[in-house]
Formats: structure tokens, C-alpha cells, sequence
């Protein structure tokens, strides 16, 4: 399913009985999609080429793991997922653990093994560039994902880093982190954005080696048609400066692309607005 799709890929709770496949024990854990919140903005971007684009959410998530509110980059820009979609999540593995194969639903290794399958929508990727890819975003994680401000890049703001921070994950999974004017995922209008998610590539770039013990994958069940909910990274607790923001109760259900589909919240709210008057 496209990440632009409008219809909602949510499972119910008896789907996920029967897709729980290789997740277990510790390993297997409730996750929830909180929504796009404070930390993201609205980015205009495509993940097919440029062939068509949507208004939608990038930056840094909240969700909510065995219980506990986290903080989530998007790693996955090729499937959809909705406000409070739940499922059962394989944290078994960290972000940089070397490729393995599909065992039952979920993959029995690290990131590189959604990218060299074109998983995550990448064209044909060796496991070598896989692994290097994998390592990028870890890297990323690792040092971004609950900072809570910024120095450095050129701009103090947090939002717009972690946006930066966040599309440079998707281009750097998808086309090997090669900037958002050409390959798969690109974008138009970004402003200074466009200098941030150079700044964060580059940065990236150098880390095609680095091995995370706190960087880990939340992977969703896969169905038996190959369909699935969207993967995220977290970073485990005490190992990252910052904490995980509060989670408040979510507004409008709004369709996530890895972001939320912005269209459909704002027509969602305007009805309310007519309704009441």
C-alpha cells in the first residue's frame, strides 16, 4: 500500500494473533502511533520520483512501547498508518544488527534486511549498501532523536532540525541520502530546509560504519499479502540525552505517511467547526 493511500491499514486485535510470527517473549511489544505532534511540521514531498506529492507531517513522533511513551523517528516512508494504530512490534533487533531473513512475519535482523528486500520501497540495494544505510540512521538517531536543541547546523530551532533530521532518514533509506531533488523521495518548497537536510546528510555520510547498541528497529507484523503498518527507530531509555515529551490526547485521527496526511485532518476540522455553528 501506498504511503499516500487514504484507506486506513489498521489490524484489528484478532489479525494480530494470527500475524504474530517470529516476535517473542520480551521481544514482542504492544506499540501505539500517537500522531505527528510538536517536533514535526508540514513538508511537501514525494516518495515516487516526484510522479505526484502531498502536504504531510515530518519530524519527530510520539508513541507509546509496552506502555511507555517514546520518542520514534520514521524510517518507513512506503506504508501508512493512523493515529492510535496499534500492533504487536519485534523490538528484538537494533537498527544496525546485520540482515536477516523473513521469519514468519518479521524480519530476523536489523534495517538492512527491509532494504535489500525493497521492503521500505528502495530499488536494488546491495547488503553491503544496505548495512552502510542502516548505520546512517542509527547514527542519526542516536544523536538527534531526543535532543531536545540545536547547534551547529545554522538554525537553533528544534522543529526545523528534527524535520531535517527525519527527511534525511527517508531519503537516506530510500536513495542512499543523495538530497531531495532527485531519486525517490524529494520534495519542493523546503526553504531552508533544504540546507538542514544537506547539513544532516553530510553528517550521516560519515557514519556508514557506526554500530548502535541503543538504536533499535519497531517493526510491524507483516500480513500474509506482504501489507504492513509502518517501522519507526527508538532509541532505548537513559542512553540519549533529552526524554520523551509528554503524550496528550490525540486530536483529529489523521492518516500518517510516516506523517500525517494533512488534507484530510483540515477538512475533518472545518466539518466540526460548520457543525457546531
Amino acid at each position: 500500500m501506498s504511503i499516500f493511500s487514504k484507506t486506513s491499514v489498521g489490524l484489528t486485535a484478532a489479525a494480530l494473533i494470527v500475524i504474530l510470527g517470529g516476535a517473542k517473549g520480551a521481544s514482542a511489544q504492544t506499540f501505539s502511533f500517537s500522531g505527528a505532534l510538536p517536533g514535526s511540521q508540514v513538508v511537501t514531498v514525494s516518495s515516487d520520483g516526484g510522479i505526484s506529492y502531498e502536504n504531510a507531517y515530518a519530524g519527530r513522533y510520539h508513541g507509546i512501547l509496552a506502555g511507555d511513551p517514546i520518542n520514534i523517528f520514521c524510517v518507513d516512508i512506503t506504508h501508512s498508518i493512523h493515529t492510535n494504530d496499534t500492533y504487536t512490534a519485534n523490538t528484538q533487533y537494533h537498527i544496525t544488527d546485520a540482515k536477516g531473513s523473513l521469519s514468519g512475519n518479521y524480519y530476523a535482523g536489523g534495517l538492512a534486511s527491509a532494504i535489500t528486500t525493497n521492503d521500505l520501497g528502495s530499488v536494488t540495494v546491495t547488503s553491503i549498501e544496505a548495512s552502510h544505510r542502516a548505520s546512517q540512521v542509527a547514527w542519526l538517531a542516536d544523536n538527534y532523536l531526543n535532543a531536545n536543541s540545536f547547534s551547529g547546523s545554522g538554525d537553533t530551532d528544534l522543529t526545523n532540525n528534527l524535520t531535517a533530521v527525519n527527511l534525511s532518514i527517508w531519503d537516506i533509506v530510500r536513495d542512499g541520502g543523495n538530497g531531495l531533488g532527485s531519486g525517490q523521495v524529494t520534495a519542493k518548497n523546503l526553504g531552508s530546509l533544504g540546507n538542514l537536510v544537506s547539513y544532516y546528510e553530510a553528517l550521516a555520510g560519515n557514519q556508514t560504519t557506526y554500530q548502535s547498541s541503543t538504536a533499535m528497529w519497531i517493526q510491524a507484523p507483516q500480513s500474509t499479502s506482504g501489507d504492513h503498518l509502518q517501522d519507526y527507530v527508538y532509541v532505548k531509555k537513559g542512553s540519549n540525552s533529552g526524554t520523551p515529551q509528554p503524550v496528550p490526547e490525540p486530536g483529529v485521527p489523521t492518516m500518517i505517511l510516516c506523517m500525517g496526511l494533512v488534507a484530510g485532518a483540515v477538512v475533518a476540522a472545518r466539518k466540526r467547526r460548520m457543525t457546531a455553528v
